[in-house]
């Protein structure tokens, strides 16, 4: 038989907003937002983090955001910067000057 209990709904609300991966998102959703043109990121990967994970979680928090990142790594190092949106359809025509 499961055990049924009564919480206050505030109490509620904080255990399920409190999860691991919600406040992991928006730690690096804060990182993003602190970005502004011309300026980039760099993040180093603390004990028991690789790099793969960090550039994982930041490239899940910039698609939540509805923002496009490019991420290097160089070194040790993970450097990130925003780009422009990209243009859709056909590439223009160059024209070719004598």
């Amino acid at each position: 038989m499961p055990v049924f209990e009564v919480l206050n709904l505030a109490d509620a609300m904080t255990k399920v907003s409190a999860a691991k991966g919600n406040r992991v998102v928006t730690e690096y959703q804060r990182y993003l937002d602190a970005l502004t043109p011309g300026k980039a990121g760099k993040l180093q990967a603390a004990e028991g983090e690789t790099l793969r994970a960090l550039a994982l979680r930041l490239r899940r928090a910039a698609k939540l955001a509805g923002k496009n990142v490019k991420i290097h790594k160089a070194g040790e190092e993970l450097l990130f910067w925003l780009e422009g949106e990209r243009r859709r359809g056909r590439p223009r025509k160059i024209a070719l000057t004598n």
